[in-house]
């Protein structure tokens, strides 16, 4: 799955989008087109970037297969199976990929441009169907998807018998997935139904394109790890099944002192903080947005036991689960940094005690810290956990 960046460049959304994709089960690479290190810092700047590729689609197109080649060619990727979702300029890029039949087989484009290329451009044979399908999850009310050319994206994508679906969400304007997107006086705004429809539907899209299940965003189950410009994972089973083996079990045996585990992808939203806030902790910072963005957070926070929990949701999708007996408690947690929309948080667990039971010699128990990380790598929440294990023989277990 290559997740392709915005006008601004890359920000950590589309690192979140990658790595929940990777949580899935898929292997996300993001693809950032205007080049390494190269980000706009302003609208005017990343504006800057963006229109040269705007105003020469075939430059542009050539750019995106290097990106296609590049991801391709990671280790974790099968180069025969790929896909591209785009978000803004991205849905723009993407789109392209599929008018111009490149090796892919299909793409998504949330709130992205529809403007088709200019004939000069030569991006396909002139009448030549479009092969991968298309997706495109558009924002109803979106001033910067002017309505005329939407019926125009329709009649290009049925003259070249393209596989083609359109998603329109009625009341939503542009840039509806991105919980950073708050200027409502330019048509630029988050909308956490329309994101939470949108990802629903990309999910439905891709369970056709590779027909695997597709776990929603918040029931993710993998490992990824992050390059300058790309977030990969091997592809692991996401949940068990007839297709899908159960997950290892890990008895006291297998918990040595100094092993490390790490993964997860999940990502938070803006709808669950207040949901969880209104339900379990009524403080405004956690179920106001208005009350929450006057406070010295400056916005919506998650609740601690939110995050808790999400630790706990985290540890589920290991691909390997302890042979446990009982937890036994936790301690010296602390919530070191804020949990906010859009975050996307993992876990690392380091094992750094194990005993034998002295009661019942066929049961130890396993000390281990805790941490759950934000997609910058910060520690968000740390704590120590015991919990009781099997031992797989008493006979032989090293005490």
């Amino acid at each position: 799955m290559i997740v392709h960046d915005a006008m601004k460049s890359l920000e950590h959304f589309e690192d979140g989008r990658a790595a929940a994709l990777a949580g899935l089960g898929y292997a996300g690479f993001v693809l950032d087109v205007y080049g390494k290190g190269v980000h706009g810092r302003s609208f005017d700047e990343s504006l800057a970037l963006m229109t040269p590729f705007q105003n020469d689609r075939a430059a542009l197109q050539r750019r995106l297969r290097a990106g296609l080649a590049a991801a391709a060619a990671q280790p974790e990727i099968d180069g025969g199976a790929l896909a591209a979702i785009g978000y803004c300029f991205g849905g723009l890029c993407v789109l392209d990929l599929a008018r111009a039949n490149a090796p892919v087989r299909g793409v998504a484009s949330f709130h992205g441009i529809l403007t088709p290329p200019p004939a000069e451009a030569k991006l396909a044979e002139p009448g030549r169907a479009i092969e991968p399908r298309v997706l495109v999850l558009h924002g109803w009310d979106d001033p910067f998807v002017p309505v005329e050319t939407v019926p125009a994206f329709a009649r290009e994508m049925s003259e070249r018998r393209a596989d083609w679906q359109l998603v329109a969400y009625g009341g939503t304007v542009h840039g509806f997935t991105k919980p950073s997107a708050n200027q409502p006086e330019i048509g630029a705004l988050y909308d956490a139904k329309a994101d939470r429809r949108s990802w629903q539907a990309l999910g439905d899209f891709l369970a056709e394109l590779f027909a695997e299940p597709f776990a929603s965003i918040d029931a993710t189950a993998s490992s990824t790890t992050t390059a300058t410009t790309a977030t990969t994972s091997t592809k692991l089973p996401t949940t068990a099944s007839a297709t899908s083996p159960a997950p290892r079990k890990l008895y006291f045996e297998d918990y040595t002192v100094g092993l490390e585990m790490k993964g997860g992808a999940y990502p938070v939203t803006e709808a669950e903080i207040l949901e969880f806030g209104r339900r379990f902790d009524k403080q405004p910072i956690h179920n106001d947005k208005e009350a929450a963005a006057k406070s010295h957070f400056g916005g919506l926070v998650a609740p601690g036991c939110l995050t808790f929990a999400i630790r706990t949701a985290l540890g589920n999708q290991m691909p390997d689960r302890p042979a446990l007996v009982a937890g036994l408690g936790v301690e010296k947690m602390d919530l070191s940094k804020p949990v906010r929309p859009g975050d996307v948080l993992s876990l690392r667990m380091l094992v750094v005690d194990r005993r034998i039971s002295a009661k019942r010699p066929d049961r130890g128990i396993i000390t281990m810290e805790h941490a759950v990380l934000n997609q910058q790598g910060e520690p968000v929440l740390s704590m120590i956990s015991r919990m009781m294990v099997e031992v797989r023989d008493a006979r032989t277990a090293d005490v």
